[in-house]
């Protein structure tokens, strides 16, 4: 990191990465000011290579941060306590020094709940469900990845969709509109298995949008009630519940239908949860 002189080098300087499967939320803070928001790519562990460390060492360098400057990072797949550790390390051959590693699931109850007891559920790219203390995650379900078994998130959407794409199972309409935006049954295979193209799946659920057609509309449905069938005795035992994710933030309102009932607060939704997050820091930390 550069010994920066200016404005962020007069004060105490925080950086707060948010992590999911797909991007990364960056804020920087100077003071009690946010000073610039970005994203990138996701920070996830499976990314964690050399080729990765060089091009993101490259990527904070230029932005020439004082060398005091503090980092809370809060990634997906980071709950494991090797795998923060081993995110420190990277952190620390990035330029960082004072470096904080946590998991996206206490980034999601901070934002959420705060230091009030709930359960936290994200419906993103992936999904997982995870009892928030309001300080520490204490228990969690789900979370296998998309390889095992991932219900309620976008990923799990796209592999129903496509499963039946491939056999032969949609409306004309539905059928011509994925061979536009995909390419033929034929050409999908080959993406999948030859090419491994396996975040095609993960593209589907943003292409195909709640209200696009009769049969994708049923796979979001089928989608979100295997997720709360799954957690329902957690669903039904929880004081204050909360989603976080791009997922279930736009299907919020089946999910309030579907939840009728069941916590005794109004049921919370974050598309994504840097924001809140950021002012929970801030109040916290500061």
């Amino acid at each position: 990191m550069s010994a920066n002189t200016g404005a962020m080098g007069k004060h105490r300087t925080l950086v707060i990465g948010e992590s999911g499967g797909t991007k990364t939320d960056w804020r920087i803070i100077s003071g009690k000011d946010i000073i610039e928001c970005f994203q990138t790519g996701s920070y996830h562990p499976a990314r964690w290579n050399t080729d990765f460390l060089e091009s993101e060492r490259r990527f904070w360098e230029e932005k020439k941060l004082p060398s005091g400057c503090e980092l809370w990072f809060f990634g997906s797949g980071c709950l494991p306590a090797e795998v923060r550790a081993e995110g420190k390390d990277l952190f620390k051959q990035i330029g960082f020094r004072k470096i904080q590693v946590f998991s996206d699931l206490d980034a999601a109850g901070m934002a959420l709940f705060g230091e009030q007891e709930g359960l936290v559920c994200i419906l993103g790219t992936g999904s997982v469900c995870a009892h928030w203390d309001g300080q520490h995650v204490t228990a969690i379900r789900g979370g296998k990845g998309f390889l095992l078994d991932d219900p309620g998130s976008g990923y799990y959407f796209g592999k129903r969709l496509l499963q039946e794409y491939l056999d032969g199972n949609l409306s004309e309409a539905l059928n011509a509109e994925l061979v536009q935006q995909i390419g033929s049954t034929g050409a999908v295979k080959k993406r999948l298995y030859s090419e491994k193209d396996l975040a095609l799946p993960g593209r589907l659920a943003a292409i195909f949008p709640y209200g696009s057609f009769v049969e994708s509309d049923r796979l979001h449905h089928e989608n979100l009630r295997f997720f709360l069938r799954e957690h329902n005795q957690w669903l039904e035992e929880a004081q204050r519940i909360g989603f976080v994710g791009t997922y279930g933030f736009y299907l919020q309102d089946i999910l309030r239908a579907e939840l009728s009932g069941y916590s005794e607060e109004p049921v919370t939704f974050l598309r994504q949860p840097a924001d809140a997050l950021t002012d929970y820091l801030l109040k916290h930390t500061f």
